[in-house]
């Protein structure tokens, strides 16, 4: 899996930022994700849009955009067939990075410290039961830790891949004889 992370290349060309932390952290995930190169199955883009299409409900409700009892009316196979379908090209993309940093993770041996887990749960609890909205403990643990898990896969990246940044070689997007890239 690695070695294939270390073959990428990016042009960043004259795209400015002004965080080059995050530019850095996007091209990483993009170069994660491009090591998973076969299709990614259908159940499981399915299930990865179902956890996105709740996740996006449940925040409606809890930013006061929705009422608990619209968004149950959004509930049906086929809102969430029509999520599927408007998002599929960025699920994929989400799938293959979660399937290139489980590898990742058992091929280093990357462990998360779920120090806190139980609290964070209960607050979560708390604040679903005040929006009335159902809540399920275990998924929820689930997904904290898979959370923690990405975080702490790409920690050790930015810890363990070099990282050459080299400068533009031109002006107003001329480049000069040869674009500059930088290495992920």
């Amino acid at each position: 899996m690695l070695e294939r992370l270390s073959q990428g290349s990016f042009l960043l060309g004259t795209h400015t930022c002004s965080n080059l932390a995050t530019l850095l952290h996007t091209l990483l995930g993009l170069q994660v994700s491009a090591c998973v190169g076969s299709a990614i199955p259908a159940p499981l883009i399915e299930a990865q849009g179902e956890k996105e299409y709740q996740a996006k409900l449940l925040d409606l409700v809890q930013r006061g955009v929705a009422r608990p009892e619209d968004v149950e009316k959004q509930l049906t196979p086929e809102a969430l067939q029509a999520f599927i379908a408007s998002e599929r090209l960025g699920l994929e993309e989400r799938c293959r990075y979660i399937l290139a940093s489980e590898a990742i993770a058992e091929e280093q041996g990357i462990q998360v410290d779920i120090e806190g887990l139980d609290t964070e749960v209960e607050r979560a609890k708390q604040q679903c039961k005040k929006d009335n909205v159902g809540f399920d403990e275990d998924v929820y643990r689930q997904e904290i830790i898979e959370k923690l898990k990405y975080a702490a896969v790409m920690q050790w990246l930015r810890q363990n891949l070099k990282v050459d940044v080299l400068p533009w070689g031109g002006e107003a997007g001329q480049v000069q004889q040869q674009p500059e890239m930088a290495a992920v």
